[in-house]
């Protein structure tokens, strides 16, 4: 079996250093052009494929904030299980993440100071179940250069970075359609998550 080639090989028989071979090949200075073409050149010719993982290894940790509401806490559940699932996949790569769900009581203010918090403790980004009442924090901290997303909610007014969500109404009329097609003419009970939510 061929062993994998490494930036010493490249190095090696270019007769110049890894330190050289890697500024070539990330692009940093100190490296003539003819060097670098070269050196990018010949890793090509050699089957050179860059370690994403190792190099992530020469980088700070990137640091994410999850914090959900717990007013639907079995779908949340799964929602924190899918976030903690990602942050596993990219331990290799140097990414960890912190995972906090809120009181039942309270959250808006328990929201904004953990959020606070995590921008003090230099977090690189925080994803937030999002609501209107959440748009003072994410415009102070995207002035601070933390990005916010918001998941399950949305706050479009405000300078979140994305947001990833269901689309309620598409999700209702497949449910009313797909409803229908088994009851047709037999009476319907719905049933909602709150009962300030009306019914069409």
């Amino acid at each position: 079996m061929k062993n994998k080639v490494t930036i010493y090989d490249v190095a090696k028989k270019l007769n110049v250093s890894t330190a050289t071979v890697n500024r070539a090949l990330n692009g940093k200075p100190k490296v003539g052009e003819e060097t670098r073409r070269l050196i990018i050149e010949t890793s090509k010719e050699m089957g050179y494929k860059a370690n994403k993982a190792a190099m992530s290894l020469a980088r700070k940790t990137i640091k994410i904030g999850f914090i959900i509401d717990n007013l639907l806490h079995d779908f949340n559940v799964k929602i924190m299980s899918g976030a903690k699932k990602a942050c596993e996949d990219l331990h290799d790569f140097n990414v960890s993440g912190k995972f906090l769900a809120l009181d039942k009581t309270n959250n808006h203010t328990q929201m904004i100071s953990l959020m606070r918090k995590m921008a003090e403790d230099e977090y690189d980004g925080i994803i937030i179940t999002g609501y209107f009442g959440y748009t003072q924090i994410v415009e102070e901290l995207f002035l601070k250069n933390i990005p916010i997303v918001t998941i399950i909610s949305d706050i479009p007014s405000s300078k979140r970075l994305f947001s990833v969500r269901t689309n309620g109404k598409i999700s209702g009329r497949i449910a009313a359609e797909l409803l229908w097609t088994q009851v047709k003419d037999m009476p319907v009970a719905i049933f909602t998550g709150y009962k300030d939510i009306g019914v069409c």
